[in-house]
């Protein structure tokens, strides 16, 4: 089995691991218990999701005792938020680097879906725990992203369930390349990929050819048509 980590803020790197290796054993000594929880807290939500492990395994893995994370998290639900907040700086650190290397407005978005695939594969631990809701709402919604959001519901509130949206609007376009680059990041994480022989390693390359053919494909319908 494989294990992926290590992670600072604002940074994001992985190693893989065979499940019986020394960490399995490893032992706390001086030095950041907090950070050594929350590491091993996302070994095992890599491993067994994130409602399958305790408080207790969490130090376990870390190689302290049982009531040694409750010196920093009050209940699993604070590790797991902490595990969230800190997914998000990651990928919000990632996205902005993309973003701001890319020589136009429509090349940046598509290098933030490539940022976010990539994300998604290297870090599965962070992004199951990302896409909890109950962990995840007061991690993600602020700034853009929440006036995005609040956007995409008011629209909606606007118009009849049974009534066509108009697939030209902009709202609508930007959610369906976060549906498309989502789509694909979810289907690395669950295993679907790697069930049929695509290691996390091709993340960027396949984000990268299906931004662009979703991009092209845009482009086509925006173009009037030739007489």
């Amino acid at each position: 089995m494989r294990r992926w980590w290590t992670t600072r803020k604002g940074s994001v790197s992985h190693f893989r691991t065979d499940y019986d290796h020394p960490m399995a054993n490893r032992r706390y000594h001086h030095g950041n218990l907090r950070r050594a929880l929350m590491d091993a807290a996302l070994e095992l939500v890599a491993e067994k999701g994130p409602d399958g492990f305790t408080m207790a395994a969490a130090g376990r893995r870390a190689g302290v005792s049982s009531g040694a994370p409750y010196k920093h998290f009050p209940d699993r639900a604070a590790l797991m938020k902490a595990l969230c907040l800190e997914g998000f700086e990651n990928l919000n650190a990632a996205v902005a680097v993309a973003a701001a290397e890319a020589p136009t407005a429509i090349e940046g978005f598509r290098r933030v879906g490539i940022a976010y695939v990539k994300f998604a594969a290297e870090n599965p631990g962070y992004f199951r725990v990302m896409n909890m809701p109950e962990y995840a709402m007061s991690a993600s919604m602020d700034g853009p992203d929440q006036a995005y959001w609040v956007a995409v519901r008011a629209a909606l509130d606007r118009l009849p369930a049974d009534q066509r949206l108009d697939p030209e609007d902009p709202l609508w376009i930007t959610l369906a390349a976060r549906v498309l680059v989502h789509g694909l990041a979810s289907m690395f994480v669950s295993g679907q990929l790697g069930a049929i022989g695509i290691s996390a390693d091709r993340a960027e390359q396949l984000a990268d050819v299906i931004t662009f053919a979703a991009s092209l494909i845009d482009q086509a319908q925006r173009e009037p048509p030739q007489s």
